[in-house]
């Protein structure tokens, strides 16, 4: 009827104008989920007739975020020889009661449309995918924290990669003490891009070692006659 007007209200719960949000004329309204903060607000509509006739209305609407608190906004690598632990959280500030449901869901794609064959819903707070559930590839995990009415998304994208080591200098060494340089270097099978390492001495009297570097180089003299063995 062109002979009412509208008027949308968003109050926050302090009864102040919600920031950001301009309050609308036309006969529906659309809240961008980002606009509002965590919290709880009231949202109210009053139609004026011709004549100064009024009736209004109002809703409550309330915020919370779904968030993949661990890696935290970020995509993340892993060997596929490793588990994968991912920890969820729900931001609502104590305005939504009750108990919350979690869906961890697992997709082959970007657009997550396509399902991860064989990987089940996981509908714990915490999930923790065993070592060899993915196969080599790219992966993106969805989180959706729901009650009745309310539902929050964040997802991630996981890479598995081979992260099976090799000695390039052989298993078993045999090296001359005389010698005037000394090296291991380690390989990945089909993986030349992790970039965290952990290289210790097993046995044998200490030398000095880069802990974490594929790659070590030793000068003359940095030997004694005697086993080393490292990891």
């Amino acid at each position: 009827d062109s002979s009412l007007t509208y008027a949308w209200q968003c109050r926050t719960s302090s009864n102040t104008a919600c920031s950001g949000i301009s309050d609308g004329t036309d006969q529906n309204v659309t809240y961008q989920a980002y606009s509002l903060a965590i919290g709880e607000y009231t949202i109210s509509l009053t139609i004026t007739a011709s004549g100064g006739y009024s009736s209004s209305a109002s809703t409550t609407l309330k915020v919370f975020q779904a968030t993949i608190t661990r890696p935290a906004g970020q995509d993340v690598t892993f060997p596929n020889t490793l588990s994968a632990q991912l920890l969820g959280s729900s931001s609502t500030n104590g305005i939504i009661d009750g108990t919350l449901s979690y869906a961890w869901q697992c997709f082959t794609n970007e657009a997550m449309t396509t399902a991860c064959s064989g990987i089940n819903i996981q509908t714990a707070m915490n999930v923790t995918y065993p070592a060899s559930t993915f196969g080599i590839g790219d992966y993106w995990i969805k989180l959706t924290i729901s009650k009745t009415g309310f539902s929050s998304s964040d997802s991630i994208k996981l890479t598995t990669v081979n992260a099976s080591f090799y000695c390039k200098q052989g298993t078993d060494l045999l090296w001359e003490q005389s010698a005037s340089s000394f090296k291991i270097e380690f390989g990945i099978l089909d993986n030349p891009d992790m970039s965290q390492y952990s290289f210790t001495q097993l046995s044998g009297p200490s030398i000095g070692i880069n802990a974490s570097s594929i790659t070590q180089n030793w000068g003359a003299g940095t030997f004694e006659y005697g086993n080393y063995s490292f990891k």
